[in-house]
């Protein structure tokens, strides 16, 4: 999960790193850093990774299309994007 990822990399601070027990609201905020500009957990910048250009330009253009994203993960095994967009925006992009 990011919170594990930003602890390996040394983006968190020491008394972020303290174990806490994180409500449901609390996990969804903080899935929800993934999509400010500028957030990477990359170690180095690298021509693909470390700019942190990507998930917010993806989700703005989601939005702009009346859609949404929603993310579910389980640390350790997996993060799932799922890209909710409306049937007109869906139509309009197969038209063009």
């Amino acid at each position: 999960m990011i919170d594990q990822r930003s602890n390996v990399t040394g983006r968190l601070t020491p008394l972020a790193t303290a174990e806490v027990v994180l409500t449901d609201e609390d996990r969804a905020a903080v899935l929800r850093l993934i999509f400010h500009p500028g957030f990477s957990t990359a170690k180095t910048v690298s021509e693909h990774a470390g700019r942190g250009v990507g998930l917010d330009v993806v989700n703005a253009m989601v939005r702009d299309c009346g859609g949404r994203i929603g993310i579910s993960t389980a640390p350790g095994q997996y993060t799932r994007f799922k890209v909710l967009l409306p049937k007109s925006a869906t139509l309009q992009s197969s038209a063009a």
